[in-house]
């Protein structure tokens, strides 16, 4: 994570995606180059959405085809499939939909 941070351009933003084990830290120095570079560090959590404003517009563009969504998806399973497509994670490359009766 603080090579990360030391990789930020100036004025950048660095995001910390998942959870750190309890008691992580992340040593920085604050001397001149800290002030300087305004880089700011952000924790993201669940992507950071904000659900009430995010899915209707991902709807609206999926609707009107500006969001590819089919195209990301590579097979389709039911749910009494997942153990067998779990068990396969390592061979299959793509994204599994799993559909619900």
């Amino acid at each position: 994570t603080r090579q990360a941070y030391e990789s930020v351009g100036r004025a950048g933003e660095l995001g910390v995606v998942g959870i750190n084990k309890p008691g992580a830290t992340l040593e920085i120095s604050i001397g001149p180059d800290f002030i300087w570079n305004q880089v700011r560090i952000r924790p993201i959590f669940n992507g950071s959405t904000n659900f009430l404003r995010d899915i209707p517009r991902f709807v609206e563009l999926y609707s009107d085809g500006r969001f590819k969504l089919d195209e990301l998806v590579s097979r389709t399973i039911a749910l009494d499939e997942v153990n067998e497509a779990y068990a396969e994670m390592g061979r299959h490359i793509g994204r599994t939909v799993v559909t619900f009766p």
